[in-house]
């Protein structure tokens, strides 16, 4: 970890989960249930049957990839609900110090979400972090079907920043944030905050892996 942070620039932190828990309070799979709702009021029930999960991001996913028409009712859905869930979520142990070490080892913090980049903003500015986010690259409506692992979140901050895939380094906790790391260039460090994630970020192919952020930061 020491070695990678060493030759890293730009951080690039994900939104859930390394920074704050989005839908601890609201259930993912309630704002999942809430889309398919959607789906099928606009006339399309037999979609909401063939894509039904109980993750509102894959779903999203889902839709922009073979029902397009559908994305701007289904992303309206999911945004309202990670509005209403971030103004609840609480953050995640040790980010503030991450965030704050970043700023004083000359380093650039940016964050890389899949989820709405109003929700961010939000989240931000409720707990006085928007000065201290250099860049964020989150989801717009037009983004949906290009959420990690597709690179285009990371490309958008590293040229935000002027930042070489390679001086680049993402945290985050999920498979797809490893994969979108290396597809762009960059390293990763997995944020291992839940049993089984130490597994299966290792599995992904992580550089490296924390089971909390204080790690991390004492090597800034």
């Amino acid at each position: 970890m020491r070695e990678i942070l060493a030759a890293t620039s730009c951080v690039m932190l994900d939104f859930d989960g390394p920074l704050c828990a989005v839908f601890a309070d609201l259930g993912a799979s309630t704002v999942a249930a809430r889309a398919l709702d959607a789906i099928r009021q606009a006339g399309y029930a037999d979609v909401a049957r063939r894509c039904e999960t109980s993750d509102p991001l894959d779903l999203l996913e889902s839709i922009a990839a073979e029902y397009p028409e559908l994305v701007p009712d289904v992303d309206a859905v999911v945004s309202d609900a990670e509005n209403e869930a971030v103004s609840n979520a609480a953050s995640t142990p040790g980010v503030v110090e991450l965030i704050e070490r970043c700023h004083a080892s000359g380093r650039s913090l940016c964050i890389v979400s899949n989820n709405a980049e109003s929700a961010v903003r939000a989240y931000l500015a409720e707990y006085g972090l928007t000065r201290k986010v250099d860049a964020i690259a989150a989801r717009r409506p037009d983004d949906a079907a290009h959420l990690k692992p597709d690179t285009r979140l990371l490309r958008r901050v590293a040229e935000a920043t002027g930042s070489s895939p390679a001086a680049c380094t993402l945290i985050g906790d999920s498979p797809s944030d490893i994969k979108a790391a290396h597809a762009f260039g960059a390293h990763a460090i997995g944020y291992a905050n839940k049993p089984g994630k130490f597994v299966k970020l290792t599995n992904a192919g992580a550089d490296t892996v924390a089971e909390k952020l204080e790690l991390i930061t004492s090597e800034l």
